[in-house]
């Protein structure tokens, strides 16, 4: 991409010297007036007025504005990103998460608006855990289905997901229920995936329970609801990532069963719809008790 800068300046005709005859140098001669021809200027009868010049300015894009290649951006961020630096000071603006804004920004313009493409490598400190997620218009990070990428924290390797979203859950209901009500969702999604043939064969899709480990060890408090959100995953080992082609093939094959799970009628039905409503419901009376307001009946 080229930047481009348009200007328009005003230009002033020259005027003849005193006492020259129009279009008549000072030595009698004839010459040709440049802007013979042309329009009188502003002000009318072939006075002095001012012309418009046009400036246009080109600017090559600097390498920080150019969207990165998936492939390239993954290895670099499995190869570089270390959370637990004690010389990288957590900042927008730091090369990691410069490099993974432009890693997102390419995959948003490989996948198209369809779906949404957000990252993260953390929220005032370094993630263990940084991700990229594509969601669909109806999902969010904070509740719903959505496809990932998670990073393990030691960067060993990165895991392509269908996974689920888990802050509201947990604010509503606590952990206990939200974790069982992942239980179900991730049980029907493994289940239609499977007796739909959702997938191709040899996708690569790993729709095991437990199958993923992030590695964050103890004290990483969301390394552990992400593990359990996950429905089915695939491995990729740093060194080892395929093509840009064939992970955008991936990225594809999951997007396109993403999205029959999201149309199904039974999945709209039974699991979204009643989730939605209890979540909206809870949400509403604490709201309600925090502003001192009688909760609504349901």
């Amino acid at each position: 991409a080229v930047f481009a800068s348009l200007s328009i300046r005003r230009a002033t005709r020259p005027s003849a010297s005193a006492g020259d005859d129009e279009g008549e140098a000072a030595d009698g001669t004839a010459h040709a007036d440049p802007m013979d021809g042309a329009p009188d200027c502003p002000g009318g009868g072939g006075v002095v007025g001012e012309w418009p010049r046009v400036e246009l300015r080109l600017k090559l894009p600097s390498p920080e504005d150019v969207p990165t290649r998936l492939h390239d951006g993954l290895e670099r961020i499995l190869a570089e990103y270390n959370s637990s630096s004690r010389t990288a000071r957590f900042s927008k603006e730091h090369p990691w998460c410069r490099l993974l804004e432009r890693t997102e920004r390419g995959l948003q313009r490989a996948v198209g608006s369809g779906f949404a493409v957000r990252s993260s490598m953390g929220k005032g400190a370094w993630a263990k855990v940084p991700w990229i997620s594509l969601s669909g218009p109806t999902e969010s990070m904070q509740h719903g289905l959505f496809a990932q990428f998670l990073f393990r924290a030691d960067m060993s390797g990165i895991y392509l997901c269908l996974a689920q979203g888990t802050a509201r859950l947990k604010a509503a209901f606590g952990h206990t229920a939200a974790h069982k009500h992942l239980e179900h969702v991730n049980r029907f999604v493994r289940g239609m995936v499977l007796d739909e043939q959702l997938l191709p064969s040899g996708s690569g899709l790993c729709t095991l329970p437990d199958f993923v480990d992030l590695r964050a060890g103890k004290g990483a408090a969301l390394a552990p609801d992400y593990e359990k959100a996950v429905v089915m995953s695939r491995l990729y080992v740093r060194g080892q990532l395929p093509s840009e082609a064939e992970l955008l093939g991936h990225i594809n094959e999951l997007l396109d069963a993403y999205s029959k799970v999201l149309r199904d009628d039974f999945y709209l039905t039974n699991i979204k719809k009643p989730i939605d409503a209890e979540l909206m419901a809870v949400e509403r009376r604490s709201r309600a008790a925090a502003g001192g307001e009688r909760p609504e009946r349901s």
